[in-house]
């Protein structure tokens, strides 16, 4: 008993602020943000105390193919992206429009077309550059995948631990090739939900080959700020149009809702590495249940054991068990008054 609420002291005096919250961009991505202007494209990053500011006209750093009756056109993208991200309970869906911003300042949509369909494969998809963007009617250039690495620009060149962009939550974004996957590029299957996964102790997503390419939510709890279309109502059965697809969220039905603040990572996907070697699998190991150590009855009858609420086997992250830990502790007391 002594132990159990020396065990209680311990986690209560965890700080609170240490929970749910983790770095978004840091100082060395923000840094990276840039664009030749060779094509006439600019992008700029200011930084506050608490946020970085993002502006860019929307042009990339290479050349583009007029592919559809559009034309790409200068654009004022401009979003604000917090240092410290709070992680939401229920994953935000991804608007029409742009749900992220490459660092060479070019806008990324979400992977599909108007009808709600595959944008970039199958019967339906639609015509890109060589670069792997287009325009759409108001002239913006954007991205639905990761952008070609062969003559186009400095976005994304396929190499291992590559910084490519930020989403609209504030998350950076990687590419899919990563040092801890010796077997080749990542695909979804190596991802959370969101399409994204904790790497030594920070949140990031992860362009992908496959479906669907860039983000399937978002797991920030802001991006409202920077889109209204953004809603965390998200329904992960998302209609037939869609479920073919597995898990992109949508908010057909409920738009509009904010966030409510997560105490830890929702996930399940974590790694840690040590300059670039794995230390821990894609997909961290499950704990085996441990059971309590049984004291030697001093009568011939035992008393039936306490209704317990079971270990957090599940739980892969630090954060997320100390959560989980707080809670159990918590009701396990509420049962013994």
């Amino acid at each position: 008993m002594m132990a159990m609420f020396l065990s209680v002291a311990l986690l209560l005096a965890l700080p609170a602020t240490s929970l749910g919250t983790t770095e978004g961009l840091s100082a060395e991505e923000s840094s990276q943000f840039y664009n030749s202007q060779e094509k006439g494209g600019t992008v700029t990053i200011t930084e506050t105390s608490d946020s970085y500011v993002f502006s860019s006209n929307g042009l990339p750093d290479h050349d583009m193919q007029q592919v559809n009756p559009n034309t790409a056109t200068a654009q004022s993208h401009r979003y604000t992206f917090k240092k410290e991200v709070d992680f939401a309970c229920t994953p935000g869906s991804l608007p029409k429009g742009t749900i992220a911003l490459t660092k060479t300042g070019v806008a990324i949509y979400n992977p599909l077309t108007s009808a709600n369909l595959n944008a970039v494969e199958g019967s339906d998809a639609e015509v890109f550059d060589r670069c792997n963007g287009h325009s759409d009617a108001s002239g913006v250039y954007h991205y639905h995948q990761a952008p070609g690495s062969d003559n186009c620009g400095d976005t994304y060149t396929a190499v291992e631990d590559q910084f490519v962009g930020v989403a609209l939550d504030g998350f950076p974004i990687y590419g899919p090739h990563a040092s801890d996957k010796v077997d080749g590029p990542l695909t979804s299957d190596d991802l959370d939900i969101c399409h994204g996964r904790m790497v030594d102790g920070k949140y990031r997503y992860h362009l992908t080959y496959d479906f669907p390419y860039v983000l399937g939510c978002f797991w920030g709890a802001n991006a409202r700020d920077n889109s209204q279309q953004v809603s965390y109502a998200c329904d992960l059965q998302v209609g037939t149009d869609l479920q073919q697809y597995g898990y992109l969220c949508s908010n057909v039905n409920q738009q509009g809702v904010g966030a409510q603040v997560c105490s830890s990572y929702p996930g399940t996907v974590s790694v840690t590495t040590d300059g670039g070697n794995t230390q821990a699998p894609t997909q961290a190991p499950t704990e085996a249940p441990t059971q309590a150590p049984t004291e030697a009855p001093t009568q011939a009858t035992t008393e039936a054991p306490k209704t317990r609420r079971p270990r957090p086997r599940h739980i892969k992250t630090n954060s997320a068990r100390e959560a989980y830990l707080r809670r159990w502790i918590k009701e396990l007391l509420e049962q013994t008054k």
